[in-house]
């Protein structure tokens, strides 16, 4: 014999050994609610398709700038390094960087722009100019504690050791 469970505002559940659950469901109120959940779920799917929409505009841009903005840094790094060679060019320290064997792309490269800059700084700086011209100008390579005059040395050593 079926057994009755309590009541509720939807309807009532029984129990039936015969079968397992039966649910019944109170025609009346499905009747009622069923328009102002269709028109709910219709106003959140809209919602979700525009926020969906919005999220995936806004991913696609994101995967396709990204890497339009990674070529740009590489292109301006680029030109950086390459005005930077060109301002080193024009000061004795490329001049000592060859002499110690230092290779000139390699220090672009491996070396900070801000400690370049300072090394640049100075030699542009530096008062034993006439000095630096005359152990530049022989061939044969001078013990680096015989370039003490150059304020970069130290540095240079470091650079020199690292390569």
């Amino acid at each position: 014999m079926p057994r009755r469970c309590a009541q509720r505002p939807t309807g009532c559940l029984t129990f039936n050994p015969a079968k397992l659950i039966q649910i019944k469901v109170n025609d009346d109120a499905r009747g009622q609610q069923s328009g102002s959940d269709d028109e709910r779920r219709t106003a959140v799917d809209i919602v979700s398709l525009v926020i969906g929409g919005a999220l995936a505009v806004m991913l696609l841009l994101l995967v396709i700038r990204l890497p339009l903005a990674i070529a740009g840094n590489l292109r301006a790094g680029h030109r950086f390094r390459k005005s930077m060679a060109m301002a080193l060019d024009e000061l004795r320290l490329a001049r000592m960087l060859s002499f110690l064997g230092i290779d000139r792309d390699k220090y672009l490269h491996e070396q900070s722009a801000l400690d370049i800059k300072q090394h640049m700084q100075r030699c542009d700086d530096c008062d034993a100019k006439d000095t630096c011209d005359q152990v530049l100008e022989k061939d044969q390579p001078v013990e680096t504690e015989q370039l003490g005059f150059c304020a970069n040395i130290d540095d240079l050593k470091q650079v020199r050791d690292r390569q």
